[in-house]
């Protein structure tokens, strides 16, 4: 929603997006869905019913990242999981696998956080975690004080 028009027109112009890809807009300009509802509208727009789903807050640094989502593919586990959090340290980093089951019966196009049905799930048994061993750090740069850390980070690897 914020700058759509823009990133809308950058996509367009990217040109180089591989053949077996295809950008999908999941559009919250006319309302906007918060957590669980973006995600829910997402899940729609593409046509599955479990996807990855990737906090903005969030960023990998180094190499292996892909081993990370393979894993996550390979430990899915469709009858008991309704999330896979990817971890570091115990610490949830702000990547997971999420099930369209996950949201129950709410509504496409509803607006809702997606924190409380997270919770639901835990309590569950339906949410688990992989601990990560890509090789490299996700750093979270959701605060001021992650944010310069991060940045103190990447200072170093120049």
């Amino acid at each position: 929603h914020h700058r759509a028009e823009a990133l809308e027109a950058w996509l367009a112009a990217a040109g180089n997006v591989p053949a077996r890809m295809k950008i999908v807009v999941s559009d919250e300009r006319g309302l906007l869905l918060d957590t669980g509802g973006g995600v829910l509208q997402a899940l729609d727009v593409l046509g599955v019913e479990a996807a990855f789903v990737h906090n903005c807050d969030s960023f990998w640094m180094g190499t292996g990242v892909c081993a990370d989502f393979a894993r996550m593919v390979q430990a899915w586990d469709e009858k008991r999981m309704d999330g896979l959090r990817l971890m570091q340290a115990g610490e949830y980093i702000g990547v997971q696998l999420v099930a369209r089951r996950l949201f129950g019966d709410r509504q496409v196009g509803s607006a809702f956080a997606v924190q409380p049905l997270w919770e639901a799930a835990l309590a569950r048994g339906r949410l688990h975690g992989l601990e990560a061993d890509g090789g490299g750090k996700w750093l979270h740069v959701g605060t001021a004080a992650d944010l310069a850390q991060a940045e103190r980070m990447l200072a170093k690897v120049g």
